[in-house]
């Protein structure tokens, strides 16, 4: 199986953030959890590479619940330092359920393909952050024989991330996004 997203969490996570990447790394197809401990960023990026991943998410917290997603390209090359990683974007999150709390959930079975649905889009932050999803996930997209679809929906303050299955039950955490920073180099 070939992976898009290596997903881990910032140093000594709590008991929400450990259970989040859990779900998250479940839900969408082609990522790979890794338990973070003493690991630098350095040597994230050398596990990425073992496992021919291109991008790295690393989930950080606050006050023991997901509070952001920092996103990590793997850059190319044989010499490992520190350029070996770009920083490639940032996600801010106001909130999050993990599954167990979403009544009616389900969970999904080793997804292999993904729809990205962006229809419920109003604002440039929700397309941007379909974006950053097609970019990671390009060769899991498959718009007719999906088997989990992560949609994107603008509410009053935030984006709504939610991962449904075929049968459009709620198979994975949902996210309220209040900002995206995409960093520029």
């Amino acid at each position: 199986m070939s992976y898009n997203l290596l997903i881990t969490t910032s140093h000594r996570p709590g008991y929400r953030t450990r259970t989040f990447i859990k779900d998250f790394s479940t839900a969408l197809p082609g990522t790979i959890r890794v338990h973070r401990g003493k690991k630098t960023l350095l040597e994230l990026a050398i596990e990425a590479r073992r496992y021919r991943v291109k991008y790295i998410a690393v989930v950080g917290e606050k006050k023991g619940n997901p509070s952001m997603i920092r996103l990590y390209s793997v850059g190319e090359g044989y010499r490992y330092s520190q350029d070996i990683l770009k920083h490639y974007a940032t996600i801010v999150m106001k909130g999050v359920s993990l599954t167990r709390e979403l009544p009616g959930s389900t969970r999904a079975y080793n997804p292999e393909k993904l729809l990205i649905d962006v229809d419920n889009c109003v604002t440039d932050q929700c397309y941007i952050l379909g974006d950053i999803f097609l970019k990671i996930y390009s060769d899991k997209i498959d718009y007719e024989r999906y088997d989990v679809k992560m949609m994107f929906i603008d509410e009053k303050s935030v984006v709504k991330a939610e991962i449904r299955s075929r049968l459009n039950r709620i198979c994975g955490p949902v996210l309220r996004i209040s900002k995206v920073v995409i960093i520029e180099g």
